[in-house]
Order: structure tokens, then C-alpha cells, then sequence
């Protein structure tokens, strides 16, 4: 219910303030709901990313190294099977959310049917 009233108060957010604590709510509460395991079919990481673009595009000071933070850490495992890369290797990521990074394209086309 909190991260609803968030999102309502980030949609009009003009100085970033609302929607960086909206990505702090939701990220904490997939993680509290999940115990940090990726759960197809439920996914924060899409609506993460685009509250955080949405900051870096009205000036939020830190947004940019948050993206990267996030972008970084979202490269190193599958979105659908949480196969961690090797060391130097990068997934490539969905073309469409810009949130989702995939092994390969059959776990990309399962992750899509999943939801």
C-alpha cells in the first residue's frame, strides 16, 4: 500500500525527492517478499529503471550514478535463470524494457511468456 501512495506522489514529482524514496520502497519490498531470489512473472527492476531515468531526466544529482550502479549489477546475472556471467562478460539486455539483462534468447522468450 505504500509503495502505491508512492507512486502516486512520484508521478508529479518536479524535484526528484518522491521517486528516488518510491525506487528505495519498491526495491526493499522485492526483496523482503522474495528474499532476493528473481520469481518469474514478478519483477521490480523494469519500474526501477524507469523511475531512475525519469530522475536523471529532471536534473536528480545522483541519479546518473545510481543508473550505472544498477545497469552494472543487472548485467551480471539472467533476469530468468539467475546464471551469474563470467568474469568479463556481459548479457546483453532487453531491447524493449532497457531493465531486464538475459543470457540467451531462450531465457529471454521464457521470461517474456512468464510475464
Amino acid at each position: 500500500l505504500a509503495c502505491y501512495y508512492l507512486n502516486i506522489k512520484a508521478s508529479k514529482d518536479t524535484d526528484g525527492v518522491a521517486s528516488f524514496f518510491y525506487i528505495k520502497s519498491l526495491l526493499r519490498l522485492a526483496e523482503h517478499l522474495h528474499d532476493g531470489n528473481i520469481v518469474n512473472g514478478y519483477n521490480a527492476m523494469p519500474a526501477a529503471f524507469f523511475w531512475i531515468r525519469k530522475l536523471r531526466d529532471i536534473g536528480y544529482e545522483d541519479a546518473m550514478g545510481a543508473l550505472e550502479g544498477l545497469e552494472s549489477r543487472g548485467q551480471k546475472s539472467c533476469a530468468n535463470c539467475s546464471k551469474r556471467a563470467e568474469t568479463g562478460e556481459k548479457y546483453k539486455h532487453c531491447s524493449k524494457c532497457r531493465a531486464q539483462w538475459y543470457c540467451s534468447k531462450e531465457c529471454q522468450v521464457e521470461a517474456w511468456r512468464a510475464g
